[in-house]
């Protein structure tokens, strides 16, 4: 049986197109949020490693100006690790949008394949109905030329 054509196969075949952009988007989106965690994460790690080997120095004894330049270097460190948390919040923005999308898209798409299988299944009961009626004919015609 010959499937007929579905008359909004390019506009389905674009909506692909336009999720499969939504979801390597979305991907990249991602990656860079995770990267810009981690990169947060190993930031804090680090001064905080470097706040314990402080507090140590600071036991056994450090001079004023040492504990300036450590001073100094952690309010650099919090000024850098605000910026890294700003630009993680942004990232995570970014990706909530590109999830967005990603998900209409999707939405998009999956409409168009309901109503494709609509379609096919709506032309596949007209030619059951088509063929239900010739061969009642055809049992009829039989019938009344008397042909069992």
């Amino acid at each position: 049986m010959a499937q007929k054509e579905f008359k909004l196969q390019q506009v389905l075949n674009y909506r692909e197109e336009i999720e499969k952009k939504c979801t390597r988007e979305f991907s990249l989106a991602r990656e860079e949020y995770e990267s810009a965690c981690r990169r947060l994460e190993e930031e804090i790690q680090s001064v905080n490693l470097l706040a314990e080997e402080v507090q140590k120095l600071q036991r056994e004894g450090i001079s004023a100006t040492e504990l300036q330049l450590y001073s100094d270097f952690f309010q650099r460190k919090r000024g850098d690790i605000q910026s890294h948390r700003q630009e993680t919040e942004a990232l995570n923005e970014t990706m909530a949008e590109k999830r967005e999308l990603l998900v209409e898209a999707a939405k998009d798409k999956k409409a168009l394949e309901i109503l494709k299988a609509k379609k096919a299944l709506e032309f596949r009961r007209e030619i059951a109905d088509k063929e239900r009626l010739f061969l009642e004919e055809i049992a009829i015609r039989n019938n009344f030329h008397g042909k069992p």
